[in-house]
């Protein structure tokens, strides 16, 4: 079969149409079982899921890719790897291009950062705190499939078993700034970022993943892997209150 849009029978309904990347992920949830009939479009033929796409039931290799199989949703360590990456990435892109701004141009310089201790200063410097982590993140993950964040919270993203490119990654990078992060402004970036959970729980797969056929894969869990990931996540909180605090004064 060809695939691109396929149907599922529970019992005796029929369900979809979802996207390859969806059936993947109802196959990882457990949701689609081998025997589980299938078809590729609206008017193919049903067959059991096991014989159409025996690709989705194969055991991953244990030389390929390391040991990152795990493929099961874990959103809460992408969004600490999230994060912690734009923290990081932002945090010094911010201080490059201010030192750059003050060494050219120091009077609009400080015209530019006073605006943050204006009123609504926060929502700016939030906007575009995570915009110009935009290019480092997808620099990283583009390259190599990872990140500082994502290596910590064992995240990888690659597409078809390898690194994507940086202009995928950026344009993978976008979508997330918009559609899981609201842009960074506060309650939409609440909302954009429940229906995202909402999204990867329900599907297995975020949209921005699903639009560009991405893999995501994990870390099995471990002592060692859950310790540094705790420490990792105490360090990124201590860090957000410190800032706030800051900012307050």
């Amino acid at each position: 079969m060809a695939g691109g849009v396929w149907y599922y029978r529970e019992g005796e309904q029929a369900l979809g149409p979802v996207g390859d990347a969806e059936l993947a992920g109802l196959v990882r949830r457990g949701l689609i079982a081998a025997g589980t009939f299938v078809r590729d479009g609206a008017d193919g033929a049903w067959a059991a899921a096991g014989q159409a796409l025996p690709h989705l039931f194969a055991q991953p290799s244990a030389t390929k890719g390391s040991k990152w199989t795990d493929t099961s949703p874990h959103p809460w360590r992408r969004y600490f790897a999230r994060s912690l990456d734009n923290a990081l990435i932002g945090g010094i892109t911010w201080s490059l291009l201010g030192i750059v701004f003050y060494s050219l141009a120091p009077e609009q310089a400080a015209a530019f950062f006073g605006l943050f201790e204006r009123p609504g200063g926060q929502f700016v410097d939030a906007f575009l705190s995570l915009m110009v982590a935009i290019p480092g993140n997808a620099l990283m993950v583009g390259m190599t499939g990872l990140s500082v964040g994502k290596w910590i919270f064992g995240v990888r993203v690659l597409r078809q078993g390898a690194p994507m490119g940086f202009f995928r990654a950026f344009r993978r990078e976008l979508s997330v700034w918009v559609l899981g992060l609201g842009l960074g402004v506060p309650v939409i970036s609440l909302f954009a970022s429940i229906g995202a959970l909402t999204r990867l729980e329900e599907r297995g797969v975020t949209p921005w993943d699903f639009a560009q056929e991405l893999e995501v894969t994990h870390r099995p869990e471990s002592l060692g892997a859950g310790v540094m990931m705790w420490l990792a996540g105490a360090v990124l909180i201590g860090l957000q209150i410190a800032f706030r605090v800051a900012a307050s004064r």
